[in-house]
């Protein structure tokens, strides 16, 4: 199925013979478009950095205490969206805003005739940017693009422990949430190639997000009691890092309106 869908995206930048090509240096020849506005989606790798010990504390407690915890996923690479607006500053240079979002979790689950243990984190992160492009000024409908995305992002982080076991056996239940979030600059340098059929266009493109959150903050509760609040640090009483760095693919679908 993954090769089907390569050689779909492949025959679709390709194109069939000189026909395509042709009827886009018409219009190209003719005008310029101003505005393109484009959505898609991808992959995203994410590198989490020290706050993964967040989870593995979590994990190391159960399987000290007996329970053979084990790891389904851990923070593996996940579904990003973007959707944004670009217009022409001048043939060569785009110039617009783009709004992205992407998750990643980790999962551990046990389970007997007893109850259930449940350790869970969530990482997401909501970017709104400016984008930078260069693609080259040609009548070909197959261009190469580079550029750049910078702005603000919404980073949030959810640790969950659930304990739900039958009060016969001894082991008391509970409920451990730490959740957390703060907004921090991210940059992300990108290439791809893009394909026109006249007044629509399908770009691939790859890069690397550099979004190193320094710190976090939020709260702590246990069975639905606040027990704390403030900014997340470890035993030596430093601020833990929460890292959304990590290479992204995305295929974006577009339309070109207006013209100059």
């Amino acid at each position: 199925m993954q090769a089907t869908i390569t050689t779909i995206i492949i025959f679709l930048l390709v194109g069939i013979g000189h026909a395509p090509a042709q009827s886009y240096s018409d219009q190209y020849s003719q005008k310029r478009t101003l505005f393109q506005v484009y959505a898609g989606g991808g992959i995203s790798t994410f590198a989490i950095g020290e706050a993964e010990l967040i989870y593995d504390d979590f994990v190391d407690f159960a399987q000290s205490n007996g329970v053979p915890l084990e790891t389904q996923r851990k923070y593996p690479a996940n579904l990003n969206l973007n959707a944004g607006v670009l217009i022409h500053l001048i043939p060569q240079v785009l110039f617009g805003v783009e709004y992205s979002w992407m998750k990643t979790r980790a999962l551990s689950l046990y389970e007997d005739q007893f109850g259930t243990l449940d350790v869970t984190s969530r990482f997401s992160l909501h970017t709104m940017q400016i984008t930078m492009r260069w693609e080259k000024d040609s009548p070909n409908p197959i261009k190469p693009t580079f550029g750049f995305d910078t702005g603000m992002a919404m980073a949030r982080a959810n640790f969950v422990q659930d304990i739900q076991f039958d009060q016969t056996i001894g082991v008391p239940n509970n409920n451990l949430i730490i959740d957390v979030s703060n907004l921090w600059l991210t940059f992300a340098p990108f290439g791809g190639i893009k394909r026109y059929f006249s007044r629509y266009f399908l770009e691939l493109r790859a890069g690397y997000r550099f979004a190193k959150v320094p710190s976090m903050e939020g709260s702590v509760t246990e069975n639905d009691a606040l027990i704390g609040r403030g900014v997340l640090r470890n035993e030596d009483r430093e601020d833990i890092s929460f890292d959304y760095s990590g290479i992204f693919t995305n295929v974006n679908i577009g339309i070109r309106l207006g013209s100059h």
